[in-house]
């Protein structure tokens, strides 16, 4: 049994226990980690300012959601690698995703554009939702209310053409592929500050003693309704 939350921030371990579990992740990024190249506008999960990559390795794959991360708390994060946009470009060159924005001027006052740029690497590093098809979908959760929205599409579907990751891409990648390793497990989590408590079960038949005993519990699952 564990007490703490461990992952990753941008290739950086962070271990976290205590009430500071229940913090949004936008806040933890902000305010703990200064990095402030997420945005936070609505903070209600509408505007995908805040969008943030989570990665994990799912289904012998790995897999890269797009969340808002306004409405994520840090407890659902555990074992995950959070990648902001501080880490994309490296060294001073720009990651293909944010040469592809100047170049089809997909910005302007450049407050969206974070969430933006996240949401099409998460599409990038999956290998899907870049195609004429996927676009759209891919940037609904995003809102812009200055460029408008044909430039940061024109740049999307640019990226169909720049589909081999840069050197330093593929470094992160592998990087970050031993340090999940490092984290992997499979205890249970008990993390409370004295008036609430969270709990990851190990099992399917621990969750159900658990819930047995606790029947006023919220279940969490994507949880953007707790958010």
């Amino acid at each position: 049994m564990r007490d703490s939350l461990i992952f990753y921030v941008n290739g950086m371990r962070q271990e976290v226990r205590g009430e500071s579990v229940f913090r949004t992740l936008s806040d933890f990024l902000r305010k703990e980690l200064g990095l402030t190249g997420t945005k936070v506008v609505c903070a209600e999960g509408d505007c995908g300012s805040c969008t943030v990559l989570l990665g994990r390795f799912q289904q012998g794959r790995w897999n890269y959601d797009g969340v808002d991360c306004c409405i994520q708390y840090l407890f659902q994060i555990d074992g995950m690698h959070v990648i902001t946009v501080e880490a994309l470009s490296e060294g001073g060159v720009l990651h293909p995703i944010q040469q592809a924005m100047v170049e089809h001027f997909g910005s302007q006052c450049g407050y969206c554009t974070p969430g933006f740029v996240m949401s099409m690497f998460a599409a990038w590093c999956n290998g899907e939702g870049l195609d004429d098809s996927g676009i759209d979908t891919t940037l609904a959760g995003n809102l812009c209310r200055c460029t408008g929205y044909r430039p940061i599409v024109d740049a999307a579907a640019d990226l169909k053409t720049r589909d081999i990751p840069p050197a330093f891409e593929r470094r992160r990648r592998e990087r970050e592929a031993a340090l999940m390793d490092e984290i992997a497990h499979d205890d249970t989590v008990v993390i409370g500050d004295g008036t609430r408590r969270f709990i990851a079960p190990a099992t399917a038949e621990e969750f159900a003693r658990e819930y047995a005993t606790t029947r006023d519990a919220t279940i969490v699952a994507g949880a953007t309704d707790v958010g």
